[in-house]
C-alpha cells in the first residue's frame, strides 16, 4: 500500500507528540528568555536550545482565553493554526539542519477575529520565512 517514498513523505508532514512543547519549565524559560517577531494576527516567540543532540524542534501553540472566549473557537483556530504549521515547516526544519540548530516555537494568536484557514496560512508562512532570515 504504502512505499518508502510516500512513508517517508507521511512523515516530514507529521506532527507528532515529539514536537509539541509541553514541559512547563521549557515553557517558562522560552517566554522568558525568547527572542520574538509580531505580524498581525500572531506573536512567534522562539528560543535556540544549547543541547542539540538528542532534542527535537518543539512548537506550541497558544490562543488567549482573554481574546477568543469559548473553548471549542479556540481549538477551532488551534486545529487551523496547527494545520498551517505542519504544511509550512519544511523549509524552517531544511534550514535548522543545515545549521544543526535546534529551537523551541511558540505561536501564539493575538487578535479576537477568527480568521479563515487562507489568511492564517498565508500568515504562518510569512512568520516561518521571517524567523528563517533571523536564523
Amino acid at each position: 500500500m504504502f512505499n518508502q517514498r510516500s512513508l517517508l513523505f507521511l512523515h516530514v508532514y507529521n506532527f507528532t507528540k515529539q514536537e509539541r512543547l509541553s514541559n512547563k519549565k521549557a515553557i517558562n524559560k522560552l517566554f522568558s528568555e525568547a527572542t520574538h517577531l509580531f505580524i498581525s494576527p500572531f506573536n512567534l516567540f522562539w528560543i535556540e536550545k544549547k543541547k542539540v543532540l538528542n532534542s527535537k524542534n518543539q512548537v506550541l501553540i497558544s490562543v488567549s482565553k482573554k481574546n477568543v472566549k469559548l473553548a471549542s473557537k479556540r481549538n477551532f483556530l488551534k486545529r487551523r493554526i496547527k494545520e498551517a504549521f505542519r504544511l509550512n515547516k519544511i523549509e524552517l526544519y531544511k534550514t535548522l539542519n543545515e545549521k544543526q540548530k535546534k529551537i523551541d516555537i511558540a505561536i501564539v494568536y493575538q487578535d479576537t477575529k477568527i480568521y479563515e484557514y487562507q489568511h492564517i496560512e498565508e500568515k504562518i508562512k510569512l512568520l516561518l520565512n521571517r524567523l528563517i532570515e533571523k536564523l
